[in-house]
C-alpha cells in the first residue's frame, strides 16, 4: 500500500492517476496517526517551498514524518517540492528549514541558466542506483521537470542522477529509504511508469 500525503500542495490527481494506471494499491492521507502506519510514502507537491513547510506544520505532521524518517525502515518518494524540503534549507518564499535529511540548500537557478523557469522534458544523467529505482531506465533518458529553485551541491554518494539546465544540478539523491526526485515522474510517460513501477516493487 502506498501512502500519497496530502498537504495542500499537490500534483495530487496525476499522481494517483499514475497509480491506477499500474494498478497499485494507494490511499491518500492527512493525519499523524495514518503516516505513522504507512507502508510505503510519497511526498509529492508543486509549489513554494516555504509554504510547503508551513502546510505541513499548520497540519502538524512534521513530527510524524521525522519520526518516520528517524525509523529508516519505510521507504519514502519525495517528488519536486517532496524533494526540496528534505534538504537542510531553500529560500522560495523567504529563508525556510527543511527536515534536513540531505545537508544541502534550494536556491534560485542562476540568471543564465537556459530555461528560467525550468519546465518541460529534460534528460538526466544517472550516477549511483543503489536503491534501484532507475532499473531499466538508462541514462539519457528524458523525465519532465517543472521548476525555477534547485539543488546544486551535495554529498557525491547521495547523488543518483543530475540535469542541465545551463548548469548542472542535482536531478535525484538518495540516503538509505529515503528516495528523492526534482522530476514528476508522473507526467514523465514511460519512463515515469518505469521508476514507479519500480518504486512500488521494493
Amino acid at each position: 500500500m502506498i501512502s500519497v500525503i496530502d498537504y495542500d500542495m499537490g500534483n495530487l490527481l496525476s499522481l494517483c492517476n499514475q497509480l491506477d494506471y499500474l494498478g497499485s494499491p494507494y490511499q491518500v492521507i492527512r493525519s499523524a496517526e495514518e503516516i505513522l502506519a504507512a507502508d510505503k510514502i510519497i511526498l509529492p507537491g508543486v509549489g513554494s517551498y516555504n509554504e510547503a513547510m508551513k502546510h505541513i506544520k499548520s497540519r502538524q505532521i512534521d513530527k510524524c514524518l521525522q519520526e518516520v524518517f528517524d525509523r529508516k525502515n519505510t521507504p519514502v518518494l519525495g517528488i519536486c517540492i517532496g524533494m526540496q524540503i528534505l534538504c537542510s534549507m531553500g529560500e522560495e518564499g523567504g529563508i525556510t528549514e527543511g527536515f534536513g535529511l540531505f545537508s544541502g540548500e534550494i536556491l534560485a537557478f542562476e540568471k543564465n541558466a537556459a530555461k528560467l523557469p525550468h519546465v518541460g522534458y529534460n534528460s538526466i544523467e544517472i550516477c549511483n542506483d543503489k536503491n534501484g529505482l532507475f532499473k531499466g531506465i538508462p541514462s539519457g533518458s528524458d523525465f519532465y521537470f517543472t521548476h525555477s529553485y534547485r539543488l546544486k551541491t551535495l554529498k557525491i554518494e547521495q547523488v543518483t542522477s543530475q540535469c542541465n539546465n545551463g548548469e548542472v544540478f542535482i536531478a535525484s539523491m538518495e540516503e538509505g529509504n529515503i528516495m528523492a526526485l526534482q522530476f514528476h515522474p508522473e507526467l514523465s510517460q514511460s519512463n515515469g511508469l518505469k521508476l514507479m513501477k519500480n518504486f512500488i516493487e521494493m
